[in-house]
């Protein structure tokens, strides 16, 4: 009998304790149920403050020069831009250095005055999938030594460091009136060219 009493004792105690965690198991879901809302929330916010902060360095379209030129960068110009071509490597643009430093121009950026106008579209508007054709890029590795130049034809040849070819299949230049920008690779415009 006292056996039985005891079994009946220790059952209804553990009864007792199943039916009080039931509560604290739906408390700590809902519990759980905030905390992962909170953290999507959060997660957000993040993405919302990343955002904004972009939106906030950005000047028509395109971030702000945080970095000033390199030494010798002011010294190199556009020499010449031979626009009114028949074939598409007598379409071309010659860079100078005039300057006594030796300027790494790897990653500059030659483009005319479509991709001036299209890069500073909002990112939804640059729907153009031919804008590359405006813009060129000069490969690693080329370096003006003072009082040299680099060529840059639009269409087809093997590179080198004086020589460098577009591989293009139409002229981009405007026969009429255009504008040639050297860029930097920190964004800086270093030159301007314009005709007529």
């Amino acid at each position: 009998m006292k056996v039985a009493a005891v079994e009946y004792v220790l059952k209804d105690a553990k009864s007792q304790k199943t039916k009080a965690s039931f509560p604290s198991a739906i408390v700590d879901i809902q519990t759980f149920i905030k905390y992962l809302k909170y953290k999507i929330t959060m997660k957000k916010a993040v993405i919302v403050f990343v955002i904004l902060c972009i939106q906030a360095s950005v000047v028509g379209g395109q971030p702000q020069c945080p970095i000033p030129p390199a030494e010798g960068s002011s010294e190199v110009i556009i020499l010449r831009v031979e626009y009114a071509a028949t074939a598409l490597n007598d379409e071309y643009i010659v860079i100078l250095n005039r300057g006594n430093t030796t300027v790494d121009i790897s990653g500059w950026v030659v483009f005319n005055t479509y991709y001036e106008m299209y890069r500073n579209l909002p990112q939804v508007q640059r729907i153009d999938n031919f804008a590359w054709r405006n813009v060129y890029r000069i490969p690693t590795g080329i370096k003006l030594q003072p009082k040299h130049w680099v060529k840059i034809f639009s269409g087809f040849g093997e590179s080198n460091e004086m020589y460098l070819y577009r591989n293009l299949t139409e002229q981009w230049l405007d026969n009429q009136s255009d504008t040639v920008y050297l860029m930097d690779n920190f964004c800086n415009i270093i030159y301007m060219y314009s005709w007529p």
